[in-house]
């Protein structure tokens, strides 16, 4: 415990002192006592002095201000004044401007030498060193002692409590290390409801980071800031943090290892690469998953992650940050389809990951159940993160060896549907309806020879003005069933508008569409161009 100018008042020895002003800095610390009789003597300070004064340095009232002022930012703690020899009393200006700046201004008796001052203080802060030197050595060991048993969570976050006799938990991006220590209260149900970003904003922590790895952690206390500054919680904080940073040093180490060797074997799963089948109930067991039965597979991809990790590479800002964010995505979605049943296989890739899911009962019952597991992880995602997911999930396949067109079928999904509708959502395969069937044509030839007859001269017009317009309106003419009025409306378009594009449109392709064959044309060509545009990465290279 530090000693501050209030402890120094409250010492049987000092009966006789009397504060004169400045009770705003009773707290501040008391390192060791001096002596100060010269005007200037607050330039030799090294912060934390007692200063004792005969009382010399204020013969002149237009120096007393001044020396007040120099003592406070020097950092001294107070100034212990004898008044009677050279001064009666501070002037009231003296008085106003220690209480302004919160310095402590001390009345010593005018009989007690210097040296009976000096003495007890030094006595009693050398004392509570001492003592806080033995309270560090016991701090060190206990966390020694843990480190060296490769404790739990549990016992280094208890034993910090015990140290502390703070409430606090552990949270991290990896979901499965959050911790709570704490009494029943607003505290614990806060941190069992809130998500991270709320809680680091409502509590004081502390961070632990591990230097390249995506994990990070946080120590959430409740209590005010000040108090962690405290040398009583100060000390044992901080051996909790190198005992935690250890514990997921050691965890990093192992988890490397498994982490390799799972995604290696899922994605093998995932690609077809299997050869024998006692080896994968063998690689199965190790991870202690059932493959048996018939299987769906879920693949998480993260909107527009690769986009903004180039952007924040070519800003100079390094992919820690994005790094981190996208290692708390994949733990929320362990945590959410972790609760479909349990020890999921899943793979993490670049900015996806992929899990493998028993599919035993009414597939349309498990749709459902699924549903409401991954709408609120998507929702959860967004409000931690800030970015959003889209799920695919594929088709029942009859059994392990059959995921790999399950994987396709759910990649397929999410591809198509983010391209048609956006991100952000969910994308099942067996709803696919059209988009199913005519997937399976991109990769012909003569699925780009279509859609180039059917809309070909109505694309280059829009790319040479550089926007979309016409097919904007073609994509509407179709959604309001081929209505001049109706498709004006839903654009916000003056009908005669509306009528002088449409015919710049029929024009341009030479065809009126009054035939239903003409309009059937017209939108499966769109309905093409927006599943694959046919660039070089087409989806048909990628997933067919």
């Amino acid at each position: 415990m530090v000693v501050t100018v209030r402890d120094i008042l409250n010492m049987p020895e000092f009966k006789g002192f009397r504060l004169l002003g400045g009770a705003g800095g009773l707290g501040r610390e008391v390192l060791r006592t001096t002596v100060g009789d010269a005007p200037d003597c607050y330039k030799w300070s090294q912060g934390g002095e007692f200063v004792i004064t005969s009382g010399y340095p204020f013969r002149d009232p237009e120096n007393v201000e001044q020396l007040i002022r120099g003592c406070c930012e020097s950092g001294t703690a107070a100034l212990g004044i004898k008044l009677g020899r050279y001064i009666d009393r501070l002037p009231p200006q003296a008085l106003a401007l220690a209480d302004k700046i919160g310095y402590p201004l001390i009345s010593i008796p005018l009989e007690m030498p210097f040296a009976e001052i000096l003495h007890p203080v030094q006595s009693r802060v050398i004392s509570d060193q001492a003592h806080l030197l033995r309270y560090s050595s016991t701090v060190q060991k206990a966390f020694f002692d843990l480190n060296v048993q490769c404790a739990s969570l549990e016992d280094l976050l208890e034993t910090l409590r015990n140290f502390t006799h703070l409430n606090l938990a552990l949270r991290c991006t990896e979901s499965s290390f959050d911790r709570l220590c704490a009494d029943a209260g607003p505290f614990r149900e806060a941190l069992a409801s809130l998500p991270l970003p709320e809680v680091l904003k409502r509590y004081p922590w502390e961070k632990i980071a591990l230097c390249g790895e995506s994990a990070s952690a946080w120590l959430v206390f409740d209590a005010e800031p000040s108090r962690l500054r405290e040398s009583w919680n100060e000390i044992p904080i901080t051996q909790a943090k190198g005992a935690l940073l250890l514990f997921f040093q050691r965890w990093s180490s192992g988890a490397q290892v498994e982490r390799r060797y799972r995604n290696e074997f899922v994605m093998d799963i995932l690609m077809n690469n299997l050869r024998l089948k006692d080896e994968v109930w063998n690689r199965a067991r190790s991870f202690g998953w059932d493959l048996g039965g018939a299987k769906k597979v879920v693949v998480c991809d993260i909107d527009d992650y690769k986009n903004r990790l180039t952007r924040a590479m070519a800003a100079g800002q390094g992919p820690a940050v994005l790094e981190e964010s996208k290692g708390r995505i994949f733990a929320v979605c362990r945590e959410f389809i972790g609760r479909m049943e349990k020890h999921v296989p899943y793979a993490e890739m670049s900015d996806s990951a992929a899990f493998i899911l028993s599919s035993r009962g009414i597939f349309e019952e498990e749709q459902r159940q699924l549903e409401c597991i991954l709408t609120p992880m998507m929702e959860q995602i967004a409000a931690q993160t800030g970015f959003s997911v889209t799920v695919g999930v594929s088709g029942r396949c009859g059994d392990v060896f059959l995921c790999w067109k399950g994987y396709n079928q759910a990649r397929t999904a999410l591809e198509l549907t983010r391209r048609t509708a956006g991100g952000n959502r969910i994308a099942w395969w067996n709803r696919m309806g059209a988009p199913r069937v005519l997937c399976t044509t991109l990769q012909n030839p003569a699925a780009r020879e279509f859609v180039e007859a059917q809309l070909g001269p109505l694309l280059r017009c829009d790319a040479e003005k550089k926007e979309d317009t016409l097919r904007r309106t073609l994509e509407t003419m179709i959604a309001c069933n081929w209505s001049v009025k109706k498709s004006a409306a839903a654009l916000g378009l003056h009908y005669n508008t509306l009528k002088y594009r449409w015919g710049k449109i029929c024009s341009l392709l030479s065809e009126d569409f009054s035939s239903s064959e003409s309009r059937f044309c017209a939108e499966l060509a769109l309905k093409m161009k927006q599943m694959d545009d046919f660039s070089e990465e087409s989806l048909s290279d990628k997933f067919i």
